[in-house]
């Protein structure tokens, strides 16, 4: 039995690529491939059989193959051996604005740096408030002024010419066209359920917004309205503080709220 008769015969629960679309946050949207490869498929062929390679069309994605990286111009003549699993992620795009930079905002930022300094604008102007050889905090009026002239100058510019805005549709593979969503920050996040996916796992002191453990419920007590939900914070040896709704503390919500930390017991391995 060949390799690729082995691949057809792989479990068909068994994840065989993970797929993080948000650079930023790689846990949101992730999607679990579990279709199998088909006897001499590449890489690229199964790509493009689920889905995946139209979709990411020119962003630039990492993917690693049991940890090692694979450069897309390898994807068309790999094939991975059974057992492995993929890991497709993308990655923040460089220099910004998608090429749309205003040329003629350059030339006046450059122009700027190179003219305050070579021209002597600064000590010109300090010059001209009768300022010329005075130095402040061991600092020459005359290089003062030219920093406010540089800063100054620069608001002038990007008010003039505006840099561009982020194109944040096509940042979460979107149509070009999409309505952008505004909840794509680092300041913003959600609990949610990710069944079958990993568990997070929380290194140092950060703020996190918990997966859900359990679908929510309410009950019913006379007039009283009880909504129980269950967080999951992963696989940590946690200690939790600050818990709020939203921006909110807890202790200032305008109804009871009562949190139960009731953590798993310790795992031993033999």
């Amino acid at each position: 039995m060949d390799l690729s008769e082995q691949r057809i015969l792989r479990p068909s629960g068994a994840p065989v690529l993970a797929w993080s679309p948000h650079p930023l946050e790689p846990a949101r949207d992730r999607e679990i491939v579990h279709s199998v490869f088909y006897p001499g498929e590449t890489l690229a062929q199964y790509l493009e059989r689920v889905g995946l390679l139209r979709r990411l069309g020119q962003r630039p994605v990492v993917l690693t193959i049991d940890g090692r990286r694979v450069p897309r111009e390898l994807w068309p003549h790999c094939r991975p051996r059974p057992g492995t699993l993929i890991n497709l992620y993308a990655v923040v795009r460089g220099g910004g604005g998608g090429g749309k930079k205003n040329p003629i905002a350059t030339v006046l930022q450059i122009a700027l740096m190179v003219a305050v300094p070579e021209l002597g604008l600064g000590d010109k102007l300090a010059g001209a408030f009768g300022l010329g050889g005075e130095t402040f905090f061991g600092i020459a009026a005359g290089k003062i002024f030219g920093g406010a002239i540089s800063v100054i100058g620069g608001l002038v510019v990007n008010a003039l010419f505006p840099p561009p805005k982020p194109n944040l549709s096509q940042a979460q593979g979107r149509a070009p066209g999409a309505t952008e969503s505004p909840t794509y920050s680092l300041a913003g996040g959600s609990n949610r359920m990710r069944p079958f996916e990993p568990l997070i796992k929380i290194c140092g002191r950060h703020r996190v917004f918990p997966d859900k453990g359990a679908r929510d419920f309410t009950e019913f007590e006379g007039d009283d309205q009880y909504l129980y939900l269950v967080f999951d914070f992963g696989y940590n040896d946690l200690v939790l503080s600050d818990y709020r709704i939203g921006s909110t503390p807890i202790g200032s919500a305008s109804t009871g709220v009562t949190i139960i930390d009731n953590p798993p017991p310790p795992v031993t391995i033999n």
